[in-house]
């Protein structure tokens, strides 16, 4: 039995990829001990809803019909972005991301596909579920940097607004550049 890595997550409109590259691109540029990190590429920005991990390959399937259900079933996703944060502390961060701020259909629907997964052993997470798009990822925990506010401004990523994203349920490869997604299904949400 053979098995392949799982995640379910959101295409970003190309717009939103621009600002989230130009965040990279400031963050890069202006702190030296940021600038050798793991730099997520661009085609693979998106804001991740659940990670399933290594899955059979004969259950995806049935995953992807799962989660096609629960996308199709969700009412209407509107968000936006609020800051660039370091996690999981500034002193010491491993990741700096774009945090999400969204009055809960973000949320929603993190639960309702989780839900419905339990029956396939997947168990959720102990952790809060927290809506972001990670940009990179520190090789070992590292100083934030002090100018992520001036940066997350000069992007205008705060002046977008995203609505009703693909739902993607994806593969990921891990390679030595870095992880290949492919995608197994996409789904939007009905329109409220």
């Amino acid at each position: 039995m053979s098995a392949v890595r799982c995640f379910v997550g959101l295409r970003l409109p190309p717009a939103v990829l621009m600002s989230l590259e130009q965040c990279q691109r400031g963050i890069r540029t202006s702190n030296q001990q940021w600038a050798d990190q793991k730099w997520v590429r661009p085609e693979n920005l998106h804001v991740t809803i659940a990670f399933l991990g290594d899955v059979a390959h004969e259950t995806v399937p049935a995953l992807s019909e799962t989660i096609r259900h629960a996308v199709v079933s969700s009412d209407s996703l509107e968000f936006a972005f609020e800051t660039l944060q370091a996690a999981p502390r500034s002193r010491r961060a491993s990741m700096i991301w774009a945090h999400v701020a969204e009055e809960g259909s973000i949320t929603a629907l993190e639960a309702t596909i989780t839900a419905g997964l339990a029956p396939f052993g997947f168990e959720p997470d102990k952790r809060p579920y927290v809506p972001h798009v990670t940009l990179v990822r520190a090789r070992k925990p590292v100083q934030s940097p002090l100018n992520l506010d001036e940066v997350f401004d000069a992007s205008g990523l705060r002046l977008l607004r995203v609505s009703d994203p693909e739902v993607t349920f994806f593969t990921s490869q891990l390679t030595p550049r870095g992880p290949q997604y492919s995608k197994i299904g996409s789904w939007k949400v009905k329109r409220a």
